[in-house]
């Protein structure tokens, strides 16, 4: 989670990693608010990947967050302590 410093205009971008051969849907949120959707398919003998970007407004002490949406097919994002293919992050571009 994100907690928003400053009032600004800020850019978040989440990327994920499927190599668990069943489609993973996530979401940028604001405050529990869907922002924007990552829907990760599955490849048979390949990992493959997503990415989703978002430049929204926000007040300080806001949270933003990835979420895994499970109103879809998708159930979890896997990791790994050595791995590390799945990213987000957030930018101020304004205040």
């Amino acid at each position: 989670m994100f907690t928003v410093p400053v009032t600004g205009t800020y850019l978040f971008t989440a990327t994920a990693e499927n190599n668990v051969g069943r489609l993973i849907w996530l979401k940028i949120v604001k405050n529990g608010a869907l922002l924007v959707s990552i829907k990760v398919q599955p490849y048979s003998s390949y990992n493959t990947q997503a990415t989703n970007t978002v430049i929204i407004r926000c007040s300080q002490g806001e949270l933003v967050w990835v979420a895994v949406d499970t109103s879809h097919y998708g159930e979890s994002l896997e990791g790994s302590s050595t791995i590390r293919t799945n990213t987000f992050s957030g930018v101020l571009l304004h205040q």
